[in-house]
């Protein structure tokens, strides 16, 4: 292997900046630099929020995005509502059952962000006034005709949308009921998520009714609480199998773990820097987080492979000399080939989109 040599300014620069680089002084300098650049970094990963917000699905002069500000200032805080399905409801002729039922609402109304049960739509208070108000008795084997007498009467038909009957004995399969909210922080996912956990730790305590939830975002809102653990797993996954490849090519522990080290150095910063730049975790983030890692791999990984194949070479017995080696053959070609990246892309934050900011950030903390 022989010695790649420059000239001229060019090699006297590299040259000064190994025999820099060898100094004690400026170990410990850039090791107290690393430090601070590690907690930074795992500062803005503990301080890290999941987010799903409608507008980074849009350019920022959509005409789309006046719509969402205005479901998230007049719409959600003033009227957000849960819809309950009972798909056991069983006899309603019992009152017993009818009681667990109304029980079960009151819950759900007695939570702080609820309207009010006036807001509600639950046929079982109707049903109540009509069985007193006809004096019908309550026999359990007459329960279905009583109920198909209920949603046939004029001023109850209505609730006969809210119900299902079966076609062949008019027993009451199954039937839903719609709860309102209100809250000035509503808009938010977060907040959304866990009222969404309280409706449904109400349902848990009614097994017995098959009691379902429904919320138009519960899909979204999941997701939130997977999102954080979601990135970190994929992020750990992606590591091991860099590591994998490294160690099968390079066969040396020591390269093993500096590899890992640097990307898992490059991975944390791009993650907590982002975050307190403003981008919070989401699809887009986390998609380019995973990818950032495979980028990060590629300079760390050529480098100390050219490094450590320098140690069969007798020419390049000193660090100083390995290390001019290293640079002059592919940290320059490699830092070319970073500023160009960080041209390319740079031009995505002409895009006023949420997506090419997410992905320039991260492109210029990873190059």
């Amino acid at each position: 292997m022989s010695m790649i040599t420059a000239s001229g300014k060019t090699a006297r620069w590299v040259e000064n900046y190994c025999v820099w680089l060898s100094k004690p002084l400026t170990n410990c300098s850039l090791l107290i630099i690393l430090l601070a650049y590690w907690c930074v970094s795992v500062y803005g990963i503990l301080n890290v929020k999941p987010d799903l917000a409608d507008n980074k699905f849009f350019l920022k002069d959509s005409s789309l995005l006046e719509a969402i500000t205005y479901r998230e200032q007049y719409i959600l805080p003033k009227y957000t509502s849960v819809t309950i399905f009972v798909s056991e409801p069983g006899n309603m002729g019992d009152k017993l059952r009818r009681n667990q039922l109304e029980k079960m609402m009151s819950e759900f109304e007695s939570l702080p962000e609820c309207n009010g049960a006036q807001f509600s739509r639950f046929w079982i208070r109707d049903y109540e006034k009509f069985i007193q108000a006809s004096e019908m008795d309550e026999d359990d084997e007459q329960a279905s005709d009583q109920l198909k007498m209920f949603v046939d009467w004029p001023e109850y038909s209505y609730w006969g949308g809210f119900m299902r009957f079966d076609n062949d004995t008019g027993e009451l399969v199954s039937f839903f009921s719609t709860v309102a909210y209100h809250g000035e922080d509503l808009w938010q996912p977060t907040r959304r998520t866990a009222l969404l956990n309280q409706w449904r730790a109400i349902a848990d305590n009614y097994s017995e009714f098959s009691v379902t939830i429904y919320e138009d975002e519960a899909p979204d809102l999941d997701a939130l609480d997977t999102l954080v653990t979601s990135t970190f797993k994929n992020s750990f996954i992606t590591l091991l199998c860099m590591a994998l490849v490294v160690l099968v090519f390079m066969a040396s522990i020591s390269s093993l773990l500096i590899t890992l080290i640097s990307v898992t150095s490059i991975c944390s910063g791009v993650f907590g820097l982002v975050s307190l730049w403003g981008i919070d975790i989401d699809a887009f983030s986390m998609t380019a987080l995973v990818i950032s890692i495979g980028l990060s791999v590629d300079f760390p990984a050529h480098v100390i492979y050219h490094y450590y194949r320098t140690e069969d070479s007798k020419s390049l017995s000193t660090f100083k000399h390995r290390m001019q080696y290293t640079i002059s053959s592919i940290g320059f070609p490699l830092f070319q080939c970073s500023g160009s990246s960080v041209l390319f892309v740079g031009c995505l934050l002409f895009i006023p989109c949420y997506l090419s900011e997410v992905r320039s950030y991260q492109g210029f903390l990873h190059y």
